[in-house]
């Protein structure tokens, strides 16, 4: 039975399906400007950036990286949707925390393990990579000094090369900085992203105070683990530790810095 319109008396009839005229365009849902869209795609990456500079992860929660025997999971957590740029900037606005020593203090170094096929320090899933052993206590780097460095051409700075291997199970942003822990000598870098694209060799360019890697974006598909080349920089000798943060974990990695005979 029809319908009938109680103001009018009259019947209405419901359109067939497929039948009748096409609405007007006014009945039409409009999409939303260019400028709204805008707006509303700044707006959800402002969200992020500051949903992940107060703390809050949008990523599944990293847990039990272990140190040994780790295995690549058949699905790796999806990256977040923040380029690396920006997840960089939520990295560098969390302080640096690392405890003072007193001068003299006993340096409480990092223990050396395996971390797939590489000897590092760290709980993961970032992991610093050097050459421990040859007679030397565990946890401690030798450096070439300022005057031996670089053939005497580092502008007072001494160095070494450090290694960083990174599980490719985290697939997102490493920032890395360091200061020494019993005296007020900092850490500089040469390597990682910041001169990834560079020709020549890395210590004819600036230095920086802050060591930039990435997840497993940049490892091999046959492999659960990326590698970067760094090298830390360092001016005197003395109990340093490294800060390494990611979107889901922060690490400090000790070591004593020798200067090398």
């Amino acid at each position: 039975m029809p319908d009938v319109d109680n103001a009018t008396g009259e019947e209405s009839v419901p359109p067939t399906v497929g039948g009748g005229a096409p609405p007007e365009p006014t009945d039409l849902p409009r999409p939303p400007s260019r400028s709204r869209q805008r707006f509303w795609r700044w707006a959800r990456t402002g969200l992020l950036i500051l949903l992940l500079a107060t703390g809050v992860s949008l990523l599944p929660p990293v847990q039990n990286w272990g140190s040994a025997g780790l295995t690549r999971l058949v699905s790796p957590p999806t990256p977040t949707a923040l380029p690396l740029d920006a997840q960089w900037r939520v990295l560098e606005a969390r302080p640096v925390q690392l405890s003072r020593l007193a001068p003299g203090a006993p340096c409480p170094t990092t223990p050396h393990h395996m971390a797939f096929d590489y000897i590092g320090a760290g709980s993961g899933p970032v992991y610093a990579v050097w050459n421990p052993g040859e007679g030397r206590p565990d946890g401690e780097l030798p450096y070439g000094d300022a005057a031996r460095f670089n053939g005497g051409q580092s502008s007072g700075w001494g160095g070494t090369r450090a290694t960083w291997v990174v599980d490719a199970r985290y697939r997102d942003a490493v920032l890395i900085r360091g200061r020494q822990l019993d005296g007020d000598h900092l850490i500089r870098f040469n390597g990682g992203l910041a001169q990834a694209n560079d020709r020549g060799s890395w210590l004819d360019g600036p230095m920086f105070d802050e060591l930039r890697l990435a997840g497993s974006t940049f490892s091999r598909p046959e492999q659960p683990y990326s590698v970067w080349l760094s090298y830390t920089r360092l001016q005197a000798p003395g109990c340093y530790a490294y800060h390494v943060d990611g979107l889901t974990f922060h690490d400090a990695i000790v070591f004593q810095a020798v200067a090398s005979q």
